[in-house]
């Protein structure tokens, strides 16, 4: 009797990874994102308060410190062509902690080593690193969050950008004249060594390991996919699929206006210490406290209005930042100077959030990390014109001029903010159509 042929085994399949729920809006890794951004925006604004104020002490040209931040701005900007993809391809946490890593080296050379050219080249390391941190803190804390309250969220993490500015150039103010430039950069080596261990002990969650592995399996199906069409003769090679990624019509209107917005910024940043300094008003470094508090205010008051905002709305939210350097064109005081920091954290703290969610929302959700480079790279082109245009402009027209100088920037932004928007509603009429 002839034996009955034995069934074929059926090849095992992995069974799909289930994707996490995000039923909460606060959790621990969240809170943990929170700190290190802080963290971040502590290293940021400090590096870029503190260095143009040494070399200003040194007696040295208000370009100097703009060329400075111009270079820490363009290496970020460059570095945002490649960022997002680096989130959106590879596991957001090993990405974060590249970033970390480069901050730390890049305070730890001059920490060593403080000459003026080895500075400069260390700029170019902070600026690497803190573009590739800060996307990947973006897209895991909208990994996180619920749908609905992408807004909300974003104000959130926000918070600590914001407690960033209130305490940033005040803190590098204190270490500068309290442990002098070397200590100064010590300081930022300690910090960003805290931030890559508490990245570790986030990464060792139950809710972010289940959201590493839901976008590992979403790297995976893609690059499947990518080989299959490239075995087929109708795939794409590397530097085709990089180019096209960055076609995001639906976020790109905004990444215009964060460009726009970043311009007052860079001025901001870079020269309200000096221009305090210059006429004797203190430090200045109060400006950025009572900007910090009004930033923090607009992000954690406004969460729920971003979560359903149009996007007209930032018309007045950019507009607002220019009204407040008036009373200071005219009355370079004490008080004045503290209003134009409360109008300046205003337009930072409503702006910001809103330009976030709308490009969240304008894209799908494994595009999360190139829009937010898109964003990011305008609006540090923005940041870096602002920089070092505005340190010619003030070594032109003088020091005493840099209200004015900040007033009429921030009056062409809102101008450029509002013919974006009508732009972007005519070109969507015309596809419509």
């Amino acid at each position: 009797m002839a034996e009955k042929p034995s069934p074929k085994p059926v090849s095992a399949k992995p069974a799909p990874i289930v994707k996490p729920p995000r039923p909460e809006l606060v959790t621990a890794p969240f809170v943990v994102m929170i700190a290190i951004t802080f963290f971040n925006g502590l290293y940021y604004k400090g590096m870029d308060a503190g260095i143009p104020l040494h070399y200003d002490d040194l007696g040295m040209a208000a370009t100097v410190g703009g060329t400075f931040v111009a270079v820490y701005t363009i290496a970020s900007t460059v570095t945002r062509l490649f960022a997002g993809q680096l989130s959106d391809d590879h596991d957001h946490v090993q990405v974060l902690l590249g970033g970390l890593g480069l901050l730390l080296l890049g305070a730890l050379i001059p920490a060593l080593w403080p000459e003026y050219a080895v500075v400069l080249v260390c700029r170019v390391l902070q600026g690497v690193g803190f573009s590739i941190a800060t996307n990947a803190i973006t897209v895991i804390c909208l990994g996180l969050s619920p749908k609905k309250k992408i807004g909300q969220t974003v104000g959130l993490k926000g918070a600590g950008s914001s407690l960033a500015t209130m305490l940033g150039a005040l803190l590098a103010t204190v270490l500068l004249t309290m442990v002098g430039y070397q200590g100064f950069f010590w300081f930022y080596v300690a910090l960003m060594a805290v931030g890559m261990v508490a990245a570790v002990l986030a990464a060792r969650s139950r809710r972010m390991q289940a959201q590493r592995d839901y976008h590992r399996q979403e790297i995976a199906k893609r690059r499947a996919a990518e080989k299959a069409a490239e075995a087929s003769g109708h795939g794409e090679n590397a530097f085709q699929r990089w180019l096209r990624s960055f076609w995001l019509p639906g976020a790109f209107p905004y990444a215009l206006i964060e460009f726009a917005r970043r311009c007052p910024k860079g001025i901001c940043i870079t020269f309200v210490l000096i221009y305090a300094k210059h006429l004797g008003l203190g430090t200045g470094a109060y400006f950025f406290v009572i900007a910090g508090v009004f930033t923090l205010l607009g992000r954690l008051l406004g969460g729920k209005l971003y979560n359903n905002a149009r996007p007209w709305l930032l018309v007045p939210m950019v507009g607002v930042g220019a009204v407040g350097f008036l009373p200071l064109m005219f009355c370079p005081t004490v008080w004045a100077l503290g209003v134009a920091g409360a109008f300046y954290g205003i337009t930072i703290g409503t702006s910001s959030p809103l330009l976030k969610t709308l490009t969240a929302k304008a894209v799908s959700k494994e595009h999360w990390g190139v829009a937010n480079s898109e964003l990011y790279f305008l609006g540090d082109l923005g940041l870096a014109l602002g920089a070092y245009g505005g340190g010619i402009l003030v070594d032109a027209l003088g020091k005493a001029a840099l209200p004015a100088i900040a007033f009429w920037t921030g009056v062409a932004a809102t101008a450029l903010t509002a013919a974006v928007l009508v732009w972007a509603k005519r070109r969507k009429g015309v596809q419509a159509a």
